[in-house]
């Protein structure tokens, strides 16, 4: 297994207006939620929140930090997935072009042959079984959490292809990693983070509404209350 490059997500509370802005943002419970995009069939009514940081855990300089270390997970049909997904097994570290199966007895095999740059998904449960919630789970501040989240039907196959987008949001929230989400309900910001550009310098903007990337070179589109999280992380 090859090592993955390191990406990271900072900010820099330490100043007197950035210490003013989280301050405000403490005493009122926002979080910071990180959702991370990738490409398929099959997608959920929303998307599983990557990441929930509440902002009363911050102080001084704050970094996220993940790698493109992937596993696959699935969520058992006796598990109701619309709203959070609390994944019933993972696999193995899986890297790109692989093809992973889903055993009837519920273990995964892996093995070469899959599609490039993306993870073949094949749901081997018998025909008479009902359709589980299968996707990729990533390395994000320690953990492996679920960032993408597809409907696959028994003997059906999945091709699952993370991408470079992350977006991000602040706001008052009881959401968690996992918590399935449809729509932007804050002012937030989409960027991409890759080979070129794999640091994120952002400070958050008065009373947390969006971010402003200290780093110029890095692009940000900015994310409006109400946009379609699937279609804006190409789910």
């Amino acid at each position: 297994m090859k090592t993955e490059k390191v990406y990271s997500i900072n900010f820099d509370f330490r100043n007197k207006e950035q210490k003013r802005i989280l301050e405000y943002m403490q005493q009122r419970g926002y979080k910071l939620l990180g959702f991370k995009g990738a490409e398929s069939d099959g997608q959920l009514a929303g998307i599983p929140v990557w990441f929930a940081v509440p902002y009363i855990r911050m102080t001084g300089e704050v970094k996220n930090v993940y790698q493109s270390l992937y596993k696959v997970y699935y969520v058992d049909s006796s598990t109701p997935s619309d709203k959070s997904i609390k994944m019933t097994a993972l696999s193995e570290v899986v890297e790109l072009g692989s093809k992973v199966t889903l055993q009837e007895d519920g273990t995964f095999s892996v093995e070469p042959g899959g599609p490039a740059n993306a993870i073949l998904f094949m749901n081997n449960r018998a025909t008479n079984s009902e359709t589980i919630t299968a996707g990729l789970a990533s390395l994000v501040n320690g953990e492996y959490a679920p960032f993408c989240a597809f409907k696959v039907a028994p003997q059906a196959p999945l091709r699952m292809k993370p991408n470079d987008k992350v977006s991000l949001f602040a706001l008052p929230t009881v959401a968690r990693a996992g918590s399935i989400t449809a729509q932007a309900i804050s002012e937030g910001a989409l960027f991409k983070l890759d080979g070129s550009h794999n640091r994120l310098c952002l400070e958050m903007k008065q009373e947390g509404r969006g971010f402003s990337p200290i780093c110029w070179d890095m692009p940000m589109t900015e994310v409006q209350p109400g946009e379609q999280l699937p279609a804006l992380m190409d789910c």
